[in-house]
């Protein structure tokens, strides 16, 4: 019983070695497994953290692309918004130009209209006043050959007469024989008629004269040159056959100058009231460049 208890004591302990030596194999492997895992672990843990990084580095990128885009959009519409604003800004500003110059030429186009309508009723006032002053020439012209006509007649008259008194005379002759005497009364008739022929022309001559010269006169107290304005010199002829307006009366001072007076405003003036309207028409006239 000795030598085989040794015997399996010794191969007890032999198995125990092979089991100690196998357990500390499994120890190491288990060691070299849990280095092998903790190795994994930090390169897991490496792994993550550079994963984590690098997604938050493409997180970051991509929110800041987004952003650029966003910004970038912004901007467009940014830019798009004040081309919009900047076209309906034109597009005011050319219809208040347009509204201001049809504005314009339309003041302008009533302006015009306003100032061809004036020279219309100033065209048709100067051939009124014409036409007055033609008809009134006409009938000053009708009076003076009335005149000269009664002036005619009236020396035709007379000749009649100094024939009747030659005939009396030749009848007288015949019954008294005295021929000197018929001689010097046929002399003498025809001296008067002449006479009166010669004062009647001279007559004539002067009243054109003074007419002429009144004129002239008048139309430079109007403001008219002599030797520029002949052409408006009607005007001073009218004005000086003017009739008083209504209300107005003519007198003469004690000096015998002629002075007009109004009844119902009680004024006096040695003016005759139409001249400054004769004064405004021929400067209205002579502005216009007539």
């Amino acid at each position: 019983a000795g030598p085989a208890t040794d015997e399996s004591l010794e191969l007890e302990r032999l198995r125990l070695r092979e089991a100690n030596a196998a357990v500390e194999r499994q120890a190491r492997e288990l060691k070299e497994q849990e280095a092998a895992l903790d190795r994994r672990k930090m390169q897991a843990a490496q792994d993550v953290k550079t994963s984590d990084e690098e997604r938050v580095k493409e997180w970051e990128a991509h929110r800041e692309e987004i952003l650029k885009q966003e910004l970038k959009t912004l901007r467009e519409e940014e830019t798009v918004r004040a081309e919009k604003a900047r076209e309906r800004q034109v597009v005011e500003v050319r219809e208040e130009m347009y509204t201001k110059e049809r504005q314009t030429i339309r003041d302008e186009l009533l302006e015009e209209e306003k100032e061809r309508l004036a020279v219309e009723r100033l065209k048709l006032r100067q051939r009124i006043i014409k036409e007055e002053t033609a008809a009134f020439r006409k009938t000053l012209e009708e009076e003076e050959a009335a005149k000269v006509e009664a002036m005619r007649a009236e020396v035709a008259s007379e000749l009649k007469d100094a024939m009747l008194a030659e005939e009396k005379a030749k009848l007288a002759k015949k019954d008294d024989g005295t021929t000197p005497h018929h001689k010097h009364v046929r002399d003498a008739k025809d001296a008067a008629l002449e006479m009166q022929i010669q004062a009647a022309k001279l007559k004539q001559a002067s009243m054109d004269e003074v007419t002429k010269r009144e004129v002239e006169e008048y139309a430079e107290y109007l403001g008219m040159d002599r030797e520029k304005d002949t052409h408006l010199f009607w005007i001073a002829e009218m004005a000086l056959t003017a009739p008083l307006p209504v209300g107005w009366t003519e007198h003469q001072d004690s000096s015998g100058n002629i002075f007009f007076f109004n009844r119902d405003s009680g004024m006096s003036t040695y003016e005759h009231p139409m001249d400054a309207s004769f004064k405004a028409y021929y400067a209205r006239i002579k502005a216009n460049g007539q």
